[in-house]
């Protein structure tokens, strides 16, 4: 079987499946927990700003910076996880097909990262106005 001529199509579909199986998790994993700090961080900017006392508002900002370092920390691993994915992409064994998929569905990803990055970014700015 292994000179067969199918061994390198099983192999390439191995190694696709491998490979939407990590996208997959960079998807459910940092990106969704990014996601989710990122509704976080707008719900305790808006609480932080509707503080009365000394006291609520320290709270309140710490509960905001710590939110902005998961958050951050989310980001760095959806990141590293990304460039880490990335020299897979343009697999030069794959085919027409398998590539194409491979590329359509890393850029979707990249795009969301990206997306939630200026998201956060943009709140944080707000915040801080």
């Amino acid at each position: 079987l292994q000179g067969s001529p199918q061994m390198p199509r099983q192999q390439r579909a191995r190694q696709l499946q491998a490979f939407l199986e990590e996208l997959q998790g960079i998807s459910i994993g940092p990106l969704s927990e990014l996601e989710g700090r990122l509704i976080e961080a707008k719900a305790l900017h808006a609480h932080a700003l509707r503080v009365t006392s000394a006291q609520a508002e320290r709270e309140a900002l710490t509960r905001v910076e710590s939110c902005a370092k998961l958050a951050s920390m989310a980001a760095s691993l959806a990141n590293r996880r990304l460039q880490k994915l990335a020299g897979e992409v343009n697999d030069a064994s794959a085919g027409t097909t398998e590539a194409n998929l491979r590329r359509q569905s890393f850029t979707g990803e990249c795009a969301r990262y990206q997306s939630l990055v200026h998201r956060l970014f943009q709140a944080q700015q707000a915040f801080k106005l």
